[in-house]
């Protein structure tokens, strides 16, 4: 897409959002091509984000936007260093850093895994063997882990590192290869759908895109009760809870009989939330569940799924390509290249002191945290 606007040589370049959806390898590669080519044809960039990671990176001057006015504007190191409008502020303040703080455990130490996996198994093929050479990728490779009651397993990795395609084989929206999925101490891998079926109220996912996630010709209450109605509970207690999960997510019960296009990506998020718990699971699979958030509306997604996980105990997979959002809401991280776990820790191993040298790249990567943490991690390695 770069190539494609480069083309006629244009005189200033508008880059809206282009690293938004990338891992942190791919947005560091992104930022520096687009520098290199900024040097080198003199070109001006007008830079759209959301990120001030990314802000603190590229940009030498800042305006900030709200509601269609600039409220803010100056050099870079002004406005991320001394922002004096208060709506600057608050996105500033929002913006998720690398902790390296360990979370406080909400259940005791002991009890038995909610969730064990062994030597999990998923290969793609491609091509048929009428018609040349199939192609075989390891998306999941003997990936192994436990998972404790209350507790929360970031998995990370780049594009392609096999984090989503964990997420929906332990949802089974797919079948896996091989290996085993214990969850409550029943293997769920190798059962068909209808065996799965009375236990998939109690694993649920929330999905990474708030605007396809939600059947657009549904009200809220439908998206809602559909689901737990058809598992057998009564209408009248459906409406009921959905009701009640509307508040609790922020929203309110006039949302009930509206339609999805009528919020914003922030709020459909927490409907699917509240979808989510609906059926008052005891696993949350959250893929890429704020990756097309903003900081601000990030952050109070972040705050009210620990909120969540404190009041219920729910035990959650949280996958992200975006490490400073998994050091903010995870107890442990695993970190995925090519199909396979490369390292396993708390947040104060992986980000402060990284064993792997493919986890030392991603976290050296992350925009706006150097070189602070740099010098963190090699100085407790």
């Amino acid at each position: 897409m770069i190539a494609i606007a480069l083309a006629l040589e244009p005189a200033i370049l508008i880059a809206d959002e282009p690293t938004t959806a990338l891992d942190v390898t791919t947005q560091a590669q992104i930022l520096k091509l687009i520098r290199d080519i900024q040097r080198r044809k003199g070109m001006s960039v007008m830079f759209i984000t959301h990120d001030f990671g990314v802000v603190a990176e590229i940009a030498d001057s800042v305006v900030v936007m709200e509601k269609g006015h600039v409220v803010e504007q100056g050099s870079a190191v002004q406005v991320l260093k001394s922002p004096t409008h208060p709506y600057t502020r608050r996105l500033i303040a929002a913006v998720p850093h690398l902790t390296g703080k360990d979370r406080i455990p909400l259940e005791a130490p002991g009890k038995a895994p909610i969730l064990q996996v062994n030597g999990l198994v998923k290969t793609y093929r491609s091509g048929t063997k009428w018609f040349g050479a199939t192609r075989t990728v390891p998306a999941v490779n003997d990936v192994s882990f436990d998972l404790a009651p209350g507790r929360t397993l970031g998995v990370v990795g780049e594009s392609g590192s096999g984090k989503s395609s964990l997420g929906r084989l332990l949802i089974k929206l797919m079948d896996s290869d091989g290996g085993r999925i214990l969850f409550e101490g029943r293997d769920i891998a190798g059962l068909s759908e209808a065996g799965f079926r009375p236990l998939r109220p109690r694993i649920q996912m929330i999905f990474q895109d708030p605007f396809a996630s939600l059947n657009p010709r549904s009200t809220i209450g439908h998206i809602l009760t559909v689901g737990p109605i058809a598992h057998g509970m009564p209408y009248a207690q459906a409406r009921e809870e959905a009701r009640g999960l509307l508040s609790h997510v922020g929203l309110d019960a006039g949302a009930f009989g509206r339609y999805p296009h009528e919020f914003s990506g922030g709020q459909r998020q927490r409907i699917g939330i509240a979808r989510a718990l609906m059926f008052k699971p005891t696993l949350l699979i959250a893929d890429e569940a704020v990756s097309a958030l903003d900081v601000s509306i990030q952050a109070q997604i972040l705050k009210l799924l620990d909120q969540i996980q404190r009041e219920t105990g729910v035990s959650m997979i949280f996958i992200t390509h975006d490490l400073r959002v998994a050091s903010q809401i995870c107890d442990e991280i695993a970190v995925m290249q090519r199909g396979r776990i490369v390292e396993r820790g708390p947040p104060s191993q992986i980000f402060l002191n990284p064993k792997s040298s493919y986890t030392r790249e991603l976290v050296a990567a992350i925009p706006g945290e150097q070189p602070e943490h740099a010098r963190q991690a090699s100085a407790n390695r």
